[in-house]
């Protein structure tokens, strides 16, 4: 098997455990890439909910909900992420998307 293969699998263990552990929220795994392991979109299931709002052109999106914050340090922070030295990387697709890119 190869390295990426295992990195992938071991991403998408830890995805299945988040989707128990934040079940108001929907995890998909937006596409395998060939310049980083895999892209993941996390959006909330309440419809109204939004992780950010836009501040306009010269500062872009700006995180509203503490949620974002949790989510994504608790897949910064799981041992299976952190022992396996798979960066990730945040980022505010649009109000109401985040994604996580793993490297």
């Amino acid at each position: 098997m190869s390295e990426v293969f295992i990195m992938t699998s071991v991403i998408k263990t830890v995805i299945k455990e988040m989707k128990v552990k934040y079940p108001n929220y929907k995890f998909v795994v937006k596409r395998n890439s060939y310049t980083c392991l895999l892209i993941l979109d996390i959006k909330p299931v309440d419809k109204t909910e939004e992780f950010a709002y836009y501040g306009g052109d010269n500062c872009g999106y700006i995180v509203c909900n503490e949620m974002y914050r949790q989510i994504s340090n608790d897949f910064k922070s799981h041992p299976d992420i952190v022992n396996n030295s798979i960066g990730v990387f945040n980022f505010i697709v649009n109000s109401k998307t985040m994604e996580l890119e793993f490297n």
